[in-house]
């Protein structure tokens, strides 16, 4: 999952919304909680990708998951 701190939404105005996830484990299988998620378009490159980011009190910065790189291929 791409993950991120609440300080990328202030940063770029994103909308933090609801989201059924509440909790998910980082890699070192530590727990980490989730206040909810922004539908966000990102561009790299040339490229432009719809992606869901999830929310955290817990870190700093966005974190791009496993998920959204293998979108890319």
């Amino acid at each position: 999952m791409s993950i991120a701190g609440e300080d990328v939404a202030w940063k770029f105005g994103w909308r933090i919304k609801g989201h059924e996830t509440k909790m998910v484990h980082v890699a070192n299988n530590e727990p980490m909680a989730v206040i909810g998620a922004a539908y966000v378009t990102l561009r790299v490159g040339n490229r432009i990708v719809e992606s869901e980011i999830l929310f955290t009190p817990d870190r700093k910065g966005l974190t791009l998951g496993i998920d959204w790189l293998t979108k890319q291929g």
